[in-house]
């Protein structure tokens, strides 16, 4: 019995389906284009007839600068807004495909309950030319602990150059009690794109969602794919099976998932701040974070629960 036949029996066996090399040349490979004519934009939860889809949470990690708060304004940002508070903190995310890809942000704190968000939408460096700061749409805040929670709408455009879908991207963040103790934030991609997929003479509806071990990062390239098997469930087929090779109706396949427009933009593009980011070093509170939040790195919320129930279930 040959050693490529083993192994494809041990992953049919375990559920789990593996390609010896032998098999490689009868995987098929798919282009999955992403735009506005093979896909539809949808904001979860406003679509409720989508709530098998997981949302997960990039958290603060010790070791990640990313979901760091810090007291010393970024020297890309250039400009302030006036403040109502005695203590500021910022941060960014790191969102879409441009080389410069940190959104800053500031918050602007009054009361650990009490705060204001400035968030650099049009991604220019300065944080008072955004509209009003953000407030909190927390509900699930208990008085007087820390907390923050907001919806941020990044447009397409400063994602994905030339992106075909309008508006804008749907971020949720968040700050509870637990992290503004130690400085820290999560947030969550809500914007995921529905299609079709054809395969084998079989059309497949599909989802392509961010997920937190990719760092929500508004980057759907890098992610897998979500198939739906039956009303209310979803199969995920990962970015690791979709490079290498996984089983759909008894046949495998392999995927490409793309942007088809120039959607990488080379530095010194006119009208993109190309400059290197400045890498901030890690401070000794945020090395302590690694004991404190062990294994609290990706938090999955199911539908109906909360980003709280799911810590305290952690703790």
């Amino acid at each position: 019995m040959s050693k490529r036949f083993v192994l494809a029996m041990l992953g049919l066996m375990s559920g789990v389906f593996i390609f010896p090399s032998v098999l490689l040349a009868q995987v098929k490979a798919v282009d999955i284009a992403l735009d506005s004519k093979n896909f539809t934009q949808i904001d979860w939860p406003q679509d409720t007839t989508e709530a098998a889809l997981p949302i997960t949470w990039k958290g603060c990690m010790a070791e990640d600068v990313m979901s760091r708060l810090s007291p010393v304004k970024p020297g890309k940002v250039t400009v302030l807004p006036k403040f109502q508070g005695q203590e500021q903190a910022y941060g960014y995310l790191k969102l879409g495909r441009l080389p410069d890809n940190r959104f800053y942000f500031v918050m602007d704190v009054m009361a650990p309950d009490k705060m204001l968000m400035y968030f650099d939408f049009n991604h220019n460096g300065r944080l008072d030319d955004d509209g009003p700061g953000l407030v909190n749409e927390g509900e699930a805040i208990k008085p007087g602990e820390a907390g923050f929670a907001t919806y941020l709408q990044v447009p397409w455009r400063l994602l994905v150059p030339g992106s075909t879908f309008k508006g804008t991207f749907k971020v949720w963040f968040f700050i509870n009690n637990l992290e503004w103790s130690l400085k820290g934030f999560s947030h969550a991609s809500h914007t995921f794109l529905k299609g079709s997929l054809a395969l084998g003479g079989v059309t497949h509806t599909v989802y392509i969602h961010d997920q937190a071990e990719n760092d929500n990062d508004a980057d759907l390239t890098n992610d897998g794919i979500y198939f739906k098997v039956a009303e209310g469930k979803v199969r995920f087929v990962s970015r690791k099976e979709m490079s290498s090779g996984v089983d759909i109706d008894g046949t495998a396949y392999k995927f490409n998932i793309f942007y088809p427009q120039n959607s990488v933009v080379a530095p010194g593009t006119p009208g993109v701040n190309s400059q290197a980011m400045d890498e901030e070093p890690l401070s000794t509170a945020t090395r302590d974070w690694k004991s404190k939040l062990k294994g609290r790195r990706i938090i999955v919320v199911p539908p109906g629960s909360s980003i709280e129930a799911e810590l305290k279930k952690q703790k």
